[in-house]
């Protein structure tokens, strides 16, 4: 999540969580996304 709040590119973040196809890596960003947004702040 922090790669793409810093502007990583999606390739980028595919190719070193080792994805052979984008679709999994949305969906993992996507979920991590959603779970910070409703995590309560410290």
């Amino acid at each position: 999540m922090v790669l793409l709040q810093r502007g990583t590119d999606i390739r980028t973040i595919q190719h070193l969580l080792g994805h052979k196809n984008l679709a999994p890596t949305m969906v993992y960003t996507h979920v991590l996304q959603q779970e910070a947004r409703e995590s309560p702040a410290p």
